[in-house]
């Protein structure tokens, strides 16, 4: 329901965060994913099995335990193979530590993919990072999303440290790169400013460009107009705050960044098929809306789970391998 197309045949995911975190964590079985690209970058681990990657031109075979890292706005579909898989994914806004360390979002990789055997120091600090994470979210014991923060970090932090990644100057950039690094703009703008007023022409003026060559760009890098956009993140806001809160709805609808509470609900209506009052009183809706499939099992992509459902599972499978490393 929330993926987008956009006018390339590429579509584009708009990924889901927590609840005031950049971050969005879950495990996943691939039978095939068309390609895609979403404003997250996103570090995978196949647990279970394993799955082909395609990124750009090139195709990777990812085995269980490795990691594969894909960049922010990097086209890539998955294929399974013949053996079954489970994924553990990790997606998280790559202009998180843009107040303190903002050349991270302009880092580019030389190749996604981690082992332990070709990069053992990166990888147990990527596998201690990600079992941080798993913790936190987890046990969600009080001031978890701190410790979520400080894992995220970590995890960077080797990234920048170990990996084989290339700073990037605009001056350097090609075509597509100086696309993504617009795009990146775009959705950092959107993300800080989507509650409030965000404006286009402001954005142009930051981007050096018209307000009408921008909204063309926004249309055909998205597949959504600027205010369409700006609405998908409030009704994402709404629902975190449904779900988090016990806000009235009137309330959330402020908060979210909309001034008029009958758009708000005729927003829901349009978006859901259900009024803002269904959606909180739905159980597991937020999950229901985040991840619908296909009935049929032959023509879906993927199923995905919530990692708090299988937690037992993911922490025993981790616990293993963290003693295989260590």
């Amino acid at each position: 329901m929330w993926e987008l197309t956009a006018n390339r045949s590429i579509e584009y995911e708009l990924v889901r965060h927590l609840e005031g975190i950049n971050v969005h964590m879950f495990l996943v079985t691939i039978h095939r994913r068309r390609t895609h690209y979403h404003s997250d970058s996103e570090l995978l681990i196949p647990i279970e099995g394993s799955v082909s990657i395609q990124v750009a031109d090139q195709t990777y075979l990812v085995r269980q335990n490795d990691f594969c890292f894909v960049g922010a706005f990097e086209p890539h579909r998955l294929e399974s193979t013949e053996e079954s898989n489970v994924l553990l994914v990790l997606q998280f806004n790559p202009d998180f530590s843009r107040e303190y360390y903002p050349d991270f979002a302009g880092l580019r990789i030389r190749s996604p993919l981690f082992t332990l055997e070709g990069s053992p120091e990166l990888y147990a600090e990527l596998l201690k990072a990600l079992l941080a994470l798993i913790d936190s979210l987890g046990k969600r014991r009080t001031g978890y999303p701190l410790g979520v923060v400080a894992a995220l970090n970590g995890l960077a932090y080797a990234m920048v440290r170990y990996g084989d990644f290339e700073r990037v100057s605009r001056g350097s950039m090609g075509r597509e790169e100086r696309r993504r690094a617009r795009m990146i703009n775009v959705m950092g703008y959107l993300q800080e400013h989507f509650a409030g007023k965000p404006s286009l022409e402001e954005l142009a003026g930051l981007e050096g460009v018209k307000a009408a060559h921008l909204s063309h760009f926004i249309k055909d890098a998205f597949g959504l107009g600027f205010r369409e956009y700006v609405n998908r993140l409030r009704l994402e806001q709404a629902i975190r705050l449904m779900n988090a809160t016990d806000l009235r709805l009137v309330d959330v609808c402020m908060e979210a960044g909309f001034s008029d509470y009958r758009y708000f609900c005729r927003s829901f209506v349009e978006a859901f098929g259900m009024s803002p009052q269904q959606v909180r009183e739905a159980s597991g809706g937020w999950q229901h809306l985040m991840h619908k499939v296909e009935d049929d099992p032959a023509a879906r992509e993927h199923d995905v789970s919530r990692i708090d459902e299988s937690y037992k599972y993911i922490c025993q499978k981790l616990d293993d391998l963290w003693s295989h490393v260590t």
